[in-house]
């Protein structure tokens, strides 16, 4: 590795660290005020509150990192290049030869390397820790419960509740819907409470319901058996971290849990949304790094423009791009969209800028950047500084010659 790509990447690297910092001390410091309430309940005198506050925001890391990947990309790129240009570093590395795509060059590869990154945390760091990033600020205490999502099973049984406690695996306040293609009549059930009772055998995995109010059936519900006074079997496939999870769980998965849930499940009410975001994560990579690209060729355009004006027109292109991927994602929601379209549209969109753009960066064969050629200066700041030298300098400078020809 060269001096010039360990200055350049060392630059870069703090400037990634300062500005992670930065929005994620403003993150935690803003959420926290909306949420504080809700963490004191949670620390109920069991624990400091501070200790509750810790775990809540250090398991929201990887997801913080994913979610700011391409702005902290950017900014560290920006930075580099004003640091540069700020220090007059940037035309002393262009008069001594140094193309702009050999400039771009280690700044590229670390950008590369922060894209693979957050891939690798979006499909192997973010999977295990979907319970927890699904639980919100008022469920941290078990005690108190966590709230419940309704769902139909495989045969179309609808299940939800009012509560429940991942300790005994328990809901209380349960209603059950059973349609009528399985008992020939709508039945609906209401017990005060049911537990989980997982199961190798599949006969034999379900939920075990307690004191039901409804009135006693003949056993004759397929799927269905009494098990006790007041009390019944229920063989389903529902689990208790599926009657409990957030409506948005999906988007926690890995890309290969996405597309398997997408393949297998035909009756899920979030499809649309689904495959918008497996294609979305499939062109997020390389939208991230044409973004960086063009903002790059933007940084190191003409020196004698003005830095403030590169740096707006970078953060325009990128509010643009943000803008545009939201509006395209609320339509694919909403199916106004397709979702495949909204997925690579922006990259269409997108790539040929970028593209039209580096073109004039690319050297020609067989031509020197910042040669002297023809007895001209083709650097247009050194033929600025050129033209400010006086004649009396320049005889000044021929005075010695003179002398010792003489």
């Amino acid at each position: 590795m060269r001096l010039l790509d360990r200055y350049l990447l060392r630059h870069f690297l703090l400037a990634y660290a300062v500005c992670f910092v930065c929005l994620l001390a403003l993150y935690v410091v803003i959420d926290t005020f909306t949420r504080i309430d809700d963490f004191m309940e949670s620390a109920a005198g069991r624990e400091s509150v501070f200790l509750v506050i810790g775990r809540y925001y250090g398991v929201r890391l990887p997801w913080l990192f994913q979610r700011l990947g391409c702005v902290l990309q950017l900014l560290a790129t920006l930075f580099t290049m004003t640091w540069l240009e700020a220090r007059n570093e940037l035309v002393a590395l262009r008069a001594a030869g140094i193309s702009t795509w050999r400039l771009l060059r280690p700044l590229v590869l670390a950008n590369l390397v922060f894209i693979g990154l957050g891939i690798a945390n979006r499909e192997l760091v973010q999977p295990p820790l979907c319970p927890y990033l699904q639980l919100a600020a008022s469920e941290l205490n078990v005690e108190r419960g966590q709230r419940v999502q309704g769902c139909y099973d495989d045969k179309g049984v609808h299940i939800e509740g009012r509560v429940g406690y991942p300790d005994r695996q328990m809901i209380q306040i349960v209603s059950i819907t059973l349609p009528s293609p399985i008992t020939g009549r709508l039945v609906h059930l209401e017990c005060k409470e049911m537990f989980y009772h997982p199961h190798p055998d599949p006969e034999q995995h379900g939920w075990v319901l307690m004191a039901v109010n409804s009135p006693p059936l003949d056993g004759s519900v397929p799927g269905l058996r009494q098990v006790g006074p007041d009390s019944y079997f229920l063989k389903t496939r529902v689990s208790y971290e599926r009657l409990t999870r957030s409506p948005e769980w999906y988007r926690y998965l890995s890309t290969w849990k996405l597309s398997q849930l997408l393949q297998e499940a035909e009756r899920f009410p979030h499809r649309g949304e689904a495959l918008a975001l497996f294609h979305r994560r499939l062109t997020e990579p390389w939208i991230q790094l044409l973004l960086v690209v063009l903002c790059m060729r933007i940084m190191v355009g003409p020196l004698d423009q003005s830095t403030y004006l590169k740096l707006g027109l970078c953060m325009v292109i990128y509010v643009l791009a943000q803008v545009l991927d939201f509006v395209l994602e609320h339509l694919a929601r909403q199916d106004s969209l397709d979702p495949l379209f909204a997925a690579w549209l922006p990259m269409f969109l997108l790539g040929p800028i970028v593209f039209a753009v580096l073109m004039p960066a690319r050297p020609t064969v067989g031509r020197t950047p910042w040669k002297a050629r023809a007895g001209k200066l083709n650097h247009a700041p050194t033929q600025a500084l050129a033209a400010r030298v006086s004649i009396t300098d320049r005889t000044a400078l021929r005075e010695p010659a003179v002398t010792i020809a003489a």
